[in-house]
C-alpha cells in the first residue's frame, strides 16, 4: 500500500497542471490500509466521494464487433438485432463529439432529464457533485481529446447518449441515458 501510494503521488506530480486534477482511485478496500495512508497523507487529495465498489466490466474489441458479438449468448445477440430492426425505418443519426465546447454538457442534461434515472430521482445528475465531477472530467478529457461522447439523434432532435474517455488504448465508459419516450427503439443497445 505505501508503494501504491507513493507511485500515485509521483503520476500525480508529473500530471499536474495549473488545473486541478481529477482521478477515481478504484479496488481500495475501505478501512485497509490503503484506505488509511490515503485519508492521512501529509498532502492529502480531496476526497469528493467514497463509495461501495462499482462493477466494471472490460470488453475486448481486438477481433472487432463481430468477434465480440460471438461471445456473447444468443439471448443478447437477439436482442441487438432486434434494436437494429427497431430503427431501421426510423431516421436515427449519432453525433461523435471528441472535444468538450460549449452546450456539451447542457445536451447531456437536457437528454438526462427526459431518463427515467432523472424522473425517478436516481440520476446521478441530481447531485452537486456529480454535476461538477462530470463537468470537469468532460472538459479535462476533451482537451486531450480522449473524450468519446455520442449523442443519438432522431429527425434531429437528441434522444440519447454515451460518454466516456480514453486512457492509453483504454475505452472507459462513464455514462449513458436515453429519453424515455423513445424507450421502445432500444437505443442504448444501438
Amino acid at each position: 500500500p505505501s508503494k501504491s501510494l507513493y507511485l500515485l503521488n509521483k503520476v500525480v506530480d508529473k500530471l499536474q497542471s495549473n488545473r486541478a486534477m481529477c482521478f477515481l482511485l478504484g479496488g481500495v478496500p475501505a478501512g485497509g490500509e490503503l484506505d488509511h495512508l490515503v485519508e492521512n497523507q501529509s498532502n492529502p487529495f480531496q476526497i469528493i466521494q467514497k463509495a461501495e465498489g462499482i462493477p466494471s466490466m472490460w470488453i475486448y474489441l481486438n477481433e472487432g464487433l463481430q468477434g465480440y458479438l460471438d461471445r456473447r449468448s444468443i439471448k443478447f445477440r437477439k436482442s441487438i438485432r432486434q434494436a437494429h430492426k427497431k430503427i431501421a425505418n426510423q431516421n436515427l443519426t449519432f453525433e461523435d463529439i471528441c472535444d468538450y465546447g460549449e452546450g456539451v454538457f447542457e445536451r447531456l442534461m437536457s437528454i438526462e432529464e427526459k431518463s427515467w434515472k432523472f424522473n425517478s430521482g436516481q440520476s446521478i445528475f441530481q447531485e452537486y457533485q456529480f454535476v461538477k465531477f462530470y463537468t470537469y472530467l468532460m472538459e479535462s478529457s476533451g482537451m486531450t481529446n480522449d473524450l468519446r461522447f455520442l449523442v443519438a439523434q432522431l429527425d434531429g432532435q437528441d434522444v440519447g447518449y454515451i460518454m466516456g474517455g480514453i486512457f492509453g488504448k483504454t475505452y472507459r465508459g462513464w455514462q449513458m441515458s436515453y429519453d424515455e419516450k423513445f424507450r421502445s427503439l432500444s437505443i442504448g443497445n444501438v
